[in-house]
């Protein structure tokens, strides 16, 4: 169809507004519509780019920042189909599903070279990664502060099996590689421990300001300095997600844990059976690869807990979901018959 994009609206076109979307927003029959972008959400209310500019939007129904939503007259009317989203399970619970960012494109796994880098973390974000339909790309931070970072970019790479980019942010060295990473239109997240340099990250791609903080001397763990995700317009195009740290990146797809260890499982189309799960059966080509050393032992240990754990939590939030209907159907049960015993009256 014709682009029918009113002017105001290009700054909503830098940051993923497309036609796909325009269509969708114009299936509604509504044209007093107008679209704009969740960039951060508060209790009770959330920001929003609009072609206006930013606005307040009340929360009446579950939002995340990078959602496309559409306006009624300043008020929530609609939230459009999410493009993939980056989840994890929520900390404590039954599991629930904690969307950290949706209609995400690339999704930045950092990691500060003034700590140890963790292999088994990194795969942990790939898999989170593969789970929204996001491209993984592992940062390794403050290259500045280690004698070989490109010794180290090189053996995660090999490791992980995804791009790795050195960076020294403050000083500018490898922010080229990184936007040329995002497209105008695209968006990226990024992902990481605290301290591992995320804020900095953002401000010196964006140019803007926001707050960082010191590590702690000795252990090298960060302070919290963002304590919200916030979507940030980037000024050649496209938009970054500031996160706050994580600590634990709880699985909830057990289809991203083999996509972040395609690596290990290269040899199992020689498995016999094809419902291998590369424990105990027989004829697994994948344990005989481990057992000749032609496949880390460790990495085939950490994807089947990795697998355990994601198919777990999503057995629990299917139950959950399964009883939050079966509660909700009860209450219009006995709404229902309420309902009848007034009018036979």
């Amino acid at each position: 169809m014709p682009d029918q994009t009113r002017p105001s609206e290009h700054v909503l076109r830098q940051i993923g507004w497309d036609d796909l979307r325009a269509d969708e927003l114009a299936a509604f029959g509504d044209p007093s519509l107008r679209p704009a972008r969740c960039v951060r959400i508060d209790r009770g209310s959330a920001r929003a780019l609009a072609p206006a500019g930013e606005v307040r939007v009340s929360t009446s129904q579950p939002l995340a920042v990078g959602d496309w939503i559409a306006l009624s007259e300043g008020r929530l009317a609609h939230v459009l189909q999410r493009r993939g989203e980056i989840a994890r399970r929520a900390s404590g619970g039954v599991g629930e599903r904690q969307i950290i960012a949706a209609n995400v494109d690339l999704l930045l796994v950092v990691a500060g070279l003034d700590r140890p880098v963790k292999a088994g973390r990194l795969r942990r974000a790939v898999a989170l990664a593969r789970s929204g339909d996001a491209a993984p790309v592992v940062v390794l931070t403050k290259a500045d502060l280690h004698a070989d970072p490109d010794a180290i970019a090189a053996a995660v790479a090999s490791a992980i099996g995804v791009e790795v980019v050195s960076v020294a942010a403050e000083r500018g060295a490898g922010l080229d590689r990184l936007r040329s990473l995002v497209e105008p239109s695209r968006t990226m997240v990024l992902v990481g421990e605290s301290g591992a340099g995320k804020s900095t990250l953002v401000n010196a791609l964006a140019g803007t300001e926001l707050e960082t903080g010191e590590v702690r001397g000795g252990d090298a763990k960060g302070r919290h300095t963002t304590t919200w995700r916030e979507l940030v317009p980037l000024p050649g195009g496209g938009a970054i997600i500031d996160t706050p740290g994580v600590r634990e990146m709880g699985l909830v797809d057990p289809g991203g844990v083999d996509e972040a260890f395609a690596d290990v499982l290269d040899v199992a189309g020689g498995c016999r059976f094809s419902d291998c799960r590369h424990a105990e059966e027989p004829g697994c080509a994948v344990v005989a690869a481990a057992d000749a050393g032609l496949v880390d032992p460790g990495d085939l240990e950490r994807m089947r807990a990795m697998r355990i754990e994601a198919e777990a939590a999503e057995l629990r939030a299917n139950e959950h979901e399964r009883r939050r209907h079966e509660r909700r159907f009860a209450r219009r049960v006995r709404e229902a018959q309420r309902d009848k015993r007034r009018r036979g009256r």
